[in-house]
């Protein structure tokens, strides 16, 4: 990569980070939220659902607007209004309050993906391992999330994470405009060679009809998974880990298996040019399902090393699926094609954090693993049947824009 490749790709990999810290604080405080409310799981399972609906509905305005104003705009936007909402998070005292904040916290941080990843694929040559990187700075504060943010919780309470990631979020928002100058000044390759063009607009938007199904069972799997798993593994995995409290062993031991998918994410960059986006897709999603009904089935040491393979497979996943879309779309449309997805993927993936709440008061915690371990096998379904129209209509050898030059 070249000098302005790399800076663009460090500070979005880092502001990637960044937005799922603010997203996931919730995951290591709701359950300091219910108490202090003196409310249920179902209660608290519908505030994520509030937060995570409005972190999915956002992204069809952020593409549109990313494609409009540009994407280095949307970005500063994005980290400076999710900062102020932060901020507002750890200053609310009711349940409406917090509602509210939870809510513009939400609709800010989703102006985060779609214009972070027309960004990268317009702007740097070697796609597939740029996504992986990006992808990798992700999960680093998705890993670290419920660790800081339970160790910061059970410390000085669940308002002084929110407090701490505003000063950061306002600060790089700052640093953000620094990458406006710079991107301005550098060309901006073509890099995409329009396959709709080429091959037909039925055959694309068949291709993306697919991609974007599968696109809502990962969030589903993902928001379900997520968002009672540090309360999961510190039931499920016995004894104290060197004397902490329960909130941070349950942390920890996500942080830990969740550490495991930035590795994923990277390698599902790295794979893609070499096995084809189609094919890795439908093994990958096809190997992480039975890891996930395996969460719900084992404990202890069993139930770490099944979270920590569930994790890589799962995420190495996010990387093939954005290359994807970047495949099917022209440059024009990039941003909202990636709005659409994050939408139909946060948006409608928001509900199973009520589904998970409402799952986990019925009928125990790992149940929600078995009932998303079946919408597991759909996407494995869907990848396979994609993977088979494109063979079939020959599309499988076109994924020449991920090479290391410009095409078209």
């Amino acid at each position: 990569m070249e000098a302005h490749e790399r800076r663009i790709v460090a500070l979005t990999s880092s502001a990637h980070g960044l937005i799922h810290i603010f997203m996931l604080l919730f995951i290591t405080a709701n359950i300091l939220m219910a108490k202090e409310l003196g409310v249920g799981l179902f209660y608290i399972g519908n505030l994520g659902t509030i937060s995570y609906f409005a972190f999915g509905l956002g992204a069809l305005p952020a593409g549109f607007l990313s494609d409009r104003i540009g994407s280095h705009r949307i970005i500063t936007l994005c980290l400076i209004g999710a900062g102020a909402s932060s901020f507002f998070i750890s200053r609310s005292r009711g349940p409406v309050g917090l509602a509210i904040s939870l809510a513009c916290l939400g609709v800010f941080a989703s102006l985060y993906h779609p214009a972070a990843l027309s960004l990268i694929s317009s702007t740097v040559k070697q796609r597939g391992k740029a996504l992986g990187i990006h992808g990798g700075g992700g999960n680093v504060g998705l890993a670290l999330s419920p660790l800081i943010g339970g160790f910061i919780a059970s410390h000085y309470g669940w308002r002084a994470g929110y407090f701490i990631f505003s000063l950061v979020g306002i600060a790089l928002g700052i640093m953000s405009i620094r990458l406006k100058t710079l991107s301005r000044h550098q060309p901006q390759p073509e890099i995409h060679s329009d396959k709709a063009k080429s091959g037909g607009f039925r055959d694309v938007a068949l291709f993306l009809c697919l991609i974007y199904m599968v696109q809502i069972l990962i969030g589903l799997i993902y928001r379900g998974s997520m968002v009672f798993l540090p309360t999961y593994l510190a039931e499920k995995v016995g004894g104290q880990l060197w004397g902490t409290e329960q909130i941070v062993k349950g942390g920890l031991v996500a942080t830990a298996a969740l550490l495991v998918g930035v590795v994923g994410q990277y390698l599902g960059g790295v794979w893609s040019p070499r096995i084809g986006l189609e094919k890795l897709w439908f093994i990958l999603l096809t190997i992480a399902t039975p890891f996930l009904f395996l969460i719900g089935l084992t404990t202890n040491t069993g139930l770490i090393i099944v979270a920590m393979a569930f994790a890589f497979f799962h995420f190495s996943c996010q990387p093939v699926g954005n290359g994807l879309i970047a495949k099917y779309t022209s440059s024009r449309i990039r941003s909202r094609g990636y709005g659409i997805s994050f939408f139909l993927s946060a948006g409608v993936g928001s509900f199973a954090s009520s589904l998970a709440g409402w799952l986990g008061e019925r009928s125990g915690l790992s149940r929600i693993f078995v009932v998303l371990g079946i919408f597991a096998i759909m996407t494995s379904v869907l990848a396979i049947t994609l993977l088979i129209l494109a063979r079939k209509r020959g599309y499988l050898k076109r994924d020449a824009y991920l090479s290391t030059e410009p095409q078209g």
